[in-house]
C-alpha cells in the first residue's frame, strides 16, 4: 500500500536529524514551531530547543496572547538565546515586558528585537550579551 504525499513528506522531514529540524523551525514564528509538536511524538519538544524566539501578537481579540508567551518561555529550554523578537501592540503591558526580556537576558540573549508601544524595562540596558537591539514604535 502506497503513502499519500503528505505522509511521504513527513517521512522524509521525520528522517532528519534533530538539530537540522531545529534549525528549520529556528525560522518560523514560535507560534507555528510549537504547532509542530503536534506532528509526531519525536517532535513533541524539539520547538524547545530552537535558539529563537519569535512573538508577534496580530489578533486583537486574542486576549490570551501574555499567557502563551509566558507558558512558552516556562517551557523553552534553550540557556544561550540568539534571538527574542517580540511585536505586540495591544496585551502587552510593562509587567509582561518585564518578565519576558529578563528572561532573555538571563539566557544570554544576543539580539532583541522589539515593536511595541510600552515603556522599556530597565534590564533591557544591562544586558552584557546584547550584540544588536533593535526598537520600532517604542
Amino acid at each position: 500500500m502506497e503513502l499519500p504525499e503528505q505522509s511521504k513528506a513527513l517521512s522524509r522531514l521525520s528522517a532528519l536529524p534533530d538539530n537540522l529540524i531545529r534549525h528549520i523551525l529556528s525560522f518560523l514564528p514560535t507560534k507555528l514551531s510549537v504547532a509542530t509538536s503536534l506532528l509526531a511524538r519525536r517532535w513533541r519538544f524539539l520547538w524547545a530547543h530552537v535558539p529563537n524566539l519569535d512573538f508577534a501578537h496580530k489578533d486583537d481579540q486574542d486576549t490570551e496572547f501574555p499567557n502563551s508567551v509566558h507558558k512558552i518561555m516556562l517551557l523553552h529550554k534553550v540557556q544561550n538565546l540568539n534571538t527574542f523578537r517580540l511585536s505586540c501592540m495591544d496585551y502587552c503591558d510593562e509587567h509582561h515586558l518585564q518578565t519576558w526580556i529578563a528572561t532573555a537576558i538571563a539566557r544570554n540573549v544576543q539580539n532583541i528585537l522589539l515593536h511595541l508601544t510600552v515603556k522599556l524595562p530597565r534590564c533591557l540596558f544591562t544586558c552584557q550579551t546584547l550584540l544588536y537591539l533593535s526598537l520600532n514604535s517604542c
